[in-house]
């Protein structure tokens, strides 16, 4: 009987989520979308969104750029690739940046520059910390 009452309620479960399931598409987000995420009010919850999503951008580009080098210089130490990668980039974070700050610098420059704000949000997170903190040649 406890077998049969399972079956049962898995089939009504299976049943409801193809129901309620359609086709799942993910759309690139904006500098718009970004901005107004990262503007919300608190209780909206959007705040680990916006800090998220800008930090991910950001790491996702390292790390891209990393895999890149490391591939290409397999005899090259980690510190050296570290530092090709932010010259190819030419953004160099110091290390003491917080992360907040860093959605501070993407934020101000959202709003600085409203009339490329309907590109990719991507793109505008790296904009923003290049101008922020530019590389400087030794």
């Amino acid at each position: 009987m406890r077998q049969f009452l399972f079956r049962r309620h898995f089939v009504v479960f299976f049943a409801v989520f193809l129901a309620c399931g359609g086709p799942a598409s993910a759309e690139p987000i904006n500098g718009n979308t970004l901005l107004e995420a990262c503007s919300a009010p608190p209780e909206q919850g959007l705040s680990g969104f916006c800090i998220g999503y800008i930090l991910g951008a950001w790491e996702g580009m390292n790390w891209g750029n990393f895999r890149v080098w490391m591939d290409a210089k397999p005899d090259a130490t980690t510190d050296e690739i570290n530092s090709t990668v932010q010259f190819s980039l030419n953004t160099c974070v110091p290390s003491e940046v917080q992360n907040e700050q860093i959605k501070d610098v993407v934020v101000q420059y959202l709003n600085e520059h409203p009339a490329i704000r309907h590109g990719g949000a991507r793109s505008q997170v790296n904009l923003a910390l290049t101008a922020a903190f530019p590389c400087v040649a030794p």
